[in-house]
């Protein structure tokens, strides 16, 4: 496909090989192309950079699996538990099906807190309700931060107090509904600290760890839109919840700027 059929990816490099070789000694790719009468091909690699490929001398399903063949560190991801932990953790939102084992039912069927209609004031209550599930805190309200000409959805859950040490900000970041990190740096400001953000973007750039990002253009604009977002919610407190205001204003520990 074109570049247009990339806009759809979550990276650039295919199955991740070398995050593949950090849990397995050997990959084995199975593939057939769709409407393709031949048999498939398997791919088999390995650590020290050999591979083989083989036609398979018996019928293939039209599509590819991938199979890892664990080694001793990675063996135990294989139990279901680590599998459903990891998968909640990356994968949560992701709109492909997720299936652990023989089971029919989808594990990541949650859907992001981005796509609720914040106009609805139950809506708003249920989504502040399973924050607080997961968090332990009861957020005093809920902040809309997309903006579609950046790619950019998102919601900032406002805190009730601040993190223990403010500086460590966790904010979650996904790209492409994959989540990249919970520490995203200076993407938000300092004074972000009395609200937890859920970010989604389609066009920040990942580091080859795809640990962070690079702070390009794209970057500077997603940190400049959701820094005035948070301005004009503080703004709109001073006429209509000025004691929310002063409770914010009294946790912080630096500036709104």
């Amino acid at each position: 496909g074109g570049d247009a059929d990339r806009t759809s990816y979550v990276g650039q490099f295919g199955v991740g090989i070398l995050s593949c070789f950090m849990v397995a000694d050997e990959i084995v790719v199975l593939t057939r192309r769709f409407g393709d009468d031949a048999n498939g091909i398997r791919w088999t690699a390995r650590p020290d950079g050999t591979y083989t490929v083989s036609e398979l001398d018996r019928e293939l399903d039209a599509g590819t699996r991938v199979v890892l063949k664990l080694n001793r560190r990675g063996a135990r991801y294989a139990a279901a538990r680590s599998i459903r932990e990891l998968i909640d953790r990356y994968a949560r939102y992701l709109s492909v099906d997720i299936h652990v084992g023989d089971e029919d039912w989808a594990v990541n069927d949650e859907a992001p807190p981005w796509q609720a209609d914040l106009t609805d004031p139950h809506v708003r209550e249920s989504l502040v309700e399973e924050f607080g599930w997961r968090s332990g805190k009861t957020a005093l309200d809920v902040i809309d931060l997309t903006d579609d000409s950046l790619g950019l959805r998102g919601v900032a859950f406002v805190l009730p107090d601040l993190p223990a040490n403010a500086s460590q900000q966790h904010h979650d970041v996904y790209l492409k509904r994959m989540f990249i990190t919970d520490r995203p740096g200076d993407l938000l400001p300092r004074w972000a600290g009395f609200t937890r953000c859920v970010l989604c973007s389609d066009r920040l750039r990942p580091t080859a760890s795809r640990e962070s990002f690079y702070e390009d253009d794209t970057y500077r604009a997603v940190r400049e839109s959701v820094t005035l977002r948070l301005r004009d919610y503080l703004q709109r407190l001073a006429v209509k919840n000025r004691a929310v205001l002063a409770l914010l204003l009294e946790l912080q520990d630096a500036p709104f700027r």
